[in-house]
């Protein structure tokens, strides 16, 4: 009997402190202390101009969800409607198991890519030496627009991006998904998609490949440059086919290298 009591009260106990825990978590994120917390975290590896509307802790399935993640402005680069961070405990310490990416828009150019590499450039600096062996988060995302803003030609819609970056069954972490892009005729029927697969070696050098396949093109899909505009009254159309490959690095410790193979069928005026 008395045994079966300690056993009642050991769980009594137990239950007791996963309550108090949970009330605990939930003042401090209605305090506003967990989102000023992420914020300041978020800062200070990405940048001052960090901004956060929202941040929620599903308690039962160990996630942050960071609502509206964007760089500060009125037309901000990066502007994120959902970002949900799985975390696991690993080794005695937490660590970030996924990001699942929902919705938004990522607008590149130069200055942003510039911002990567160096971002990129102080994490391997600060890394730990000799490096200790880091296990790389699965990230999805999903119905992420992408942008190209061109110095001279301006803002041009590349698509709709729907991919996974994970750790194959051999530890290599690999990326594959496809996106469904802005370019393509109105009137194509069925959305073209562009396929994407690459991975990163131990070096830290990533290989990337795209390809698509017969997707039909029409003056719209042309940049906004000026040498072009005698073009678009001719309703130019066409089939495109191409094969990308590219190699690079986000610290841009070495040069990208790559090479396109394209081709145009069926074009007509």
């Amino acid at each position: 009997m008395k045994r079966w009591n300690w056993a009642r009260m050991s769980a009594f106990c137990a239950s007791l402190a996963l309550i108090a825990g949970a009330c605990v978590l939930y003042a401090l994120e209605r305090s506003g202390w967990l989102h000023e917390r992420v914020r300041s975290e978020l800062r200070a590896r990405l940048g001052d101009d960090i901004e956060l509307a929202d941040v929620e802790l599903r308690w039962f399935d160990a996630t942050l969800v960071l609502r509206d993640l964007r760089l500060r402005g009125d037309d901000p680069a990066v502007a994120l409607e959902a970002v949900e961070v799985a975390l696991a405990w690993r080794a005695g310490a937490p660590t970030v198991a996924q990001v699942d990416i929902s919705g938004g828009r990522v607008r590149l150019s130069n200055e942003l890519l510039q911002r990567i590499e160096e971002t990129a450039a102080r994490d391997v600096q600060a890394a730990p030496q000799p490096a200790r062996e880091v296990r790389v988060p699965t990230v999805v995302v999903r119905g992420l627009q992408l942008e190209w803003v061109h110095p001279e030609w301006g803002t041009s819609p590349i698509g709709r991006v729907d991919a996974q970056w994970h750790e194959n069954a051999a530890g290599i972490p690999e990326i594959q998904g496809r996106i469904a892009p802005a370019f393509a005729a109105p009137d194509a029927g069925p959305t073209p998609e562009v396929f994407l697969q690459g991975s990163r070696d131990a070096t830290g050098r990533i290989e990337l490949h795209a390809s698509c396949s017969g997707v039909p093109i029409t003056a719209e899909a042309l940049p906004n440059a000026p040498e072009l505009a005698a073009v678009r009254p001719w309703d130019p159309r066409a089939s495109l086919s191409f094969q990308l490959d590219a190699a690079f690095r986000l610290d841009a410790s070495a040069p990208p290298s790559g090479h396109l193979r394209a081709t145009l069928a069926g074009g007509s005026l």
